[in-house]
């Protein structure tokens, strides 16, 4: 899973500076104090015409967000981070 704090993280992630982001969350439900969403974000970057983007469940708890794994690993990231009632919801859409 990545997990990014701040801005500094999330560029890395991406590999290089962000310009504006825009993002549409919807909310599934909660574990505790965690949210648990999906998310359709797009950002802009500097120098470059076409938006870039992601998409997927996060789970935020505080300040920290974290994502699913691509590939291999995403049904079993989605169950770490939703558990498996709304894993299973969330992966039968």
């Amino acid at each position: 899973m990545v997990v990014a704090d701040d801005l500094e993280d999330k560029e890395r992630a991406v590999g290089g500076p962000v310009g504006e982001w825009t993002c549409l969350a919807l909310l599934l439900g909660h574990d505790g104090e965690a949210q648990l969403g999906s998310v359709n974000c797009s950002a802009t970057y500097p120098g470059v015409e076409e938006p870039s983007g992601m998409a997927g469940p996060v789970r935020v708890e505080g300040a920290a967000v974290t994502y699913s794994q691509d590939g291999a690993g995403y049904a079993d990231s989605v169950r770490e981070m939703f558990g498996n009632q709304l894993a299973d919801y969330y992966l039968d859409q």
